[in-house]
């Protein structure tokens, strides 16, 4: 029996679509999808796969037919899903607006409708709550940057809208460990195309002496960042210094499974805050004018 998937992604926000082509990854199809016919612009992606099965059809047995509708609903995510997550987070790269991230592990978090004709089987969306206008510019910059391999600069991005999206969900152990991924991934390689990769750096370090505790963010924002570039971010900024040792300390604090709500952890310079939610708010913020900061050094 041939099976017909047709996945409707209702997109919070409107797009103007022009490419002479569809999108086709192996079997799978992407095409621009209007949920109205008189609408002048497209607000979702049809995502058409096709595949056969030798089963009966499921029509006799609910159970069946449930556990059957599943496996092909996970198999379209799993298949489709980092192609079309991966064009929604480099569009967002072209847009001075919120991030959002249509994901929460295998389900889509945007509205979608799901059908199957050949079973005669429908799921309707809802509408979508937040609604921007695309043009096809950024679309085309947005294709161009898929091509392209992934820099370094583009993963320090993607980990810090990764912590906001976290942030804004409640999830404050994720916003964190995105954070410290972003922290590390980001002077590891700048360090390292100096010279100074983790082992050389680490055995030197274990030399240092200092007054100030032996912490990652000193290794790496003061010790090391000073050697290659002849610049301390604990020198020069401490106040920002004290923002990526306060990320350290909760990712510490997260990883040893100690409680990363104690009050001696909330708490950046002699500022202590009253909610976890302000607390890594503002830890996003300055980490990010960090990243700036350093990106003017090198």
């Amino acid at each position: 029996m041939r099976i017909t998937c047709t996945w409707y992604l209702k997109l919070p926000f409107e797009y103007y679509y022009d490419l002479s082509s569809d999108i086709v990854i192996e079997e799978i199809v992407i095409k621009p999808w209007k949920s109205s016919i008189e609408m002048q612009h497209y607000d979702g992606f049809m995502v058409i796969y096709i595949t056969h099965t030798d089963t009966p059809e499921p029509n006799l047995n609910l159970g069946y037919e449930h556990s059957f509708l599943h496996k092909l609903y996970k198999s379209l995510a799993q298949k489709v899903g980092v192609v079309v997550k991966d064009f929604v987070n480099k569009l967002f790269l072209h847009m001075d607006e919120s991030f959002f991230n249509i994901f929460d592990g295998e389900d889509f978090i945007i509205p979608y409708g799901f059908s199957i004709p050949e079973l005669g089987f429908n799921y309707d969306y809802s509408d979508a709550k937040f609604v921007y206008k695309i043009t096809q510019e950024r679309i085309t910059l947005t294709l161009n940057d898929m091509r392209k391999e992934q820099t370094i600069k583009d993963l320090v991005r993607e980990f810090i809208r990764q912590a906001e999206y976290f942030h804004e969900k409640g999830n404050f152990e994720m916003a964190i460990m995105n954070l410290s991924m972003a922290s590390e991934c980001f002077i590891s390689k700048l360090l390292k195309d100096k010279g100074f990769p983790k082992k050389k750096l680490d055995k030197e370090f274990r030399n240092y002496e200092s007054d100030y505790e032996k912490t990652m963010a000193l290794e790496y924002f003061h010790f090391g960042f000073k050697k290659a570039y002849g610049k301390s971010l604990l020198e020069e900024k401490p106040d920002l210094f004290s923002v990526v040792e306060a990320i350290y300390k909760i990712r510490n604090a997260i990883a040893h499974g100690d409680n990363m709500y104690d009050r001696q952890i909330l708490k950046i310079n002699e500022i202590k805050y009253k909610d976890m939610f302000g607390f890594i708010r503002t830890l996003i913020f300055y980490f990010d004018e960090t990243v700036n900061w350093i990106n003017e050094q090198v």
